[in-house]
C-alpha cells in the first residue's frame, strides 16, 4: 500500500501537532489523514472507517496511548502499523512492542522522520499479510 492509499489515524491531545503532521503527511502524499483529541475519540473513528495506521501520542487525557493501542489490539482492529510518540523519558518500550507498535517517535521530530516511519509502517503491514 503506498501513502497516497492509506487513511492515517493521528491522536495527540495537541491540536497544533495533529495540525502539522496532518500537514506532512498531506505534502509527502497522503489522501486521507484523520485526526482525534485522545483515545476515546480515536475508538471512535476506528470502529467507524478502516485505518491503514495510527500515530498517537502516549501521555493524554481521557484515554491515554497505551490503553487506546491495547483496545484495539483487544477489540481485533486490523491496523498496518502502529507508530506511538511521546516527549516524555520513561516510555515503557517493551511493551510498546509487546503491543505490535514497531517504531517509536520522539519528540520533536521532523517530517522526513514521520514520513519514513508512516511508509515503513505501510510496507511492513504488507509484508505481514
Amino acid at each position: 500500500m503506498t501513502l497516497n492509499e492509506a487513511t492515517i489515524l493521528i491522536v495527540d491531545d495537541e491540536t497544533i501537532l495533529q495540525e502539522v503532521c496532518a500537514l506532512w503527511l498531506k505534502q509527502g502524499g497522503c489522501q486521507q489523514v484523520l485526526t482525534a483529541s485522545n483515545g476515546l475519540e480515536a475508538l471512535v473513528i476506528v470502529e467507524e472507517r478502516k485505518v491503514d495506521v495510527l500515530i498517537t501520542d502516549i501521555h493524554m487525557p481521557k484515554m491515554d496511548g497505551m490503553v487506546l493501542i491495547r483496545t484495539i489490539r483487544e477489540r481485533g482492529f486490523s491496523i498496518s502499523g502502529v507508530i506511538s510518540m511521546s516527549a516524555y523519558t520513561g516510555v515503557d518500550l517493551a511493551e510498546l512492542s509487546n503491543l505490535g507498535v514497531k517504531k517509536f517517535l520522539e519528540k520533536p521530530f521532523t517530517s522526513e522522520i514521520l514520513l519514513e516511519a508512516v511508509t515503513t509502517s505501510l510496507s511492513e503491514g504488507v509484508r505481514q499479510r
